[in-house]
């Protein structure tokens, strides 16, 4: 009889990864999403494995995201089994196609990219209730062979249950904080928007819009960010990027759906 093979893929802030391979013809792969071990005992940790399964039930059958299996335990701790996704992060994918040394990406590339994530956040957001994901970053973009964005980990995703217009609680990662979450403030879909726009800017420019070295640094910086310097980047990108980084949310783009009907249509001046 042959055996489920099992790679290990790495581990995040409160999950190791695993990739099972069931035998032909039972399958293809599956990754298996475990609380780790030290965190066993952690109530935030199980917390965020939770919330990224409750959000995960909710996408199933949608293009661009993990298509949940089942949650579960394994070796005794909290699971979530999920077809797994072909595909590189997008940070690794940027360093694969430009060498080691990041360099910008053509502008057609980035586009892509950036309307495909507007689409998942897009999706996100005109969920009843709407779900925020709170985490946009290049670790939580795959890119796969037929160049679909996929959007994962919904760890700090917050769900905007009736009466409630804001996020509050876990927050994504210091470099891609927005303003309002760096400064513990209540957000909403305009960090997520935000988050995109970072995303976007360090495809174009090969540069991190937030410097900050350590975590305490970034926050600091991500807390009082500069306004977009136009001539950093590509003209037909400027006026997209000067409103997804504005630094008040309400200069921003109300909707994930505003923002990509702009960015679709951007074009490189004749």
């Amino acid at each position: 009889m042959r055996r489920i093979q099992v790679e290990y893929l790495g581990r995040g802030g409160h999950a190791e990864i695993l990739r099972a391979i069931p035998p032909a013809p039972a399958g293809g792969a599956i990754t298996l999403k475990v609380l780790r071990g030290d965190l066993a005992d952690s109530h935030a940790a199980r917390t965020r494995l939770e919330r990224d399964g409750e959000v995960l039930a909710r996408l199933r059958g949608r293009p661009g995201f993990p298509q949940l299996i089942r949650a579960g335990r394994l070796f005794g701790r909290p699971c979530l089994a999920y077809g797994y996704i072909p595909g590189l992060p997008l940070d690794r994918l940027w360093s694969t196609a430009t060498g080691r040394t990041p360099a910008p990406l053509d502008p057609a590339p980035a586009r892509r990219i950036g309307t495909g994530l507007l689409r998942r956040l897009q999706i996100l957001h005109e969920l009843d209730p709407p779900v925020l994901h709170g985490d946009v970053s290049p670790e939580n973009i795959l890119v796969d062979a037929r160049r679909t964005v996929h959007l994962i980990d919904f760890g700090c995703a917050c769900t905007l249950h009736p009466g409630r217009v804001r996020g509050a609680g876990p927050v994504g990662k210091p470099r891609y904080l927005s303003p309002e979450q760096a400064r513990g403030e209540p957000w909403d879909q305009r960090s997520d928007l935000y988050q995109a726009g970072i995303v976007l800017y360090e495809l174009l420019t090969a540069r991190h819009w937030n410097p900050g070295r350590s975590a305490g640094e970034a926050r600091v910086l991500a807390a009082e960010p500069p306004r977009l310097d136009p001539a950093a980047v590509q003209r037909e990108f400027a006026g997209v990027l000067a409103r997804l980084l504005a630094p008040a949310s309400d200069a921003r783009y109300r909707s994930a759906r505003a923002a990509l009907a702009e960015l679709a249509g951007a074009q490189a001046p004749g």
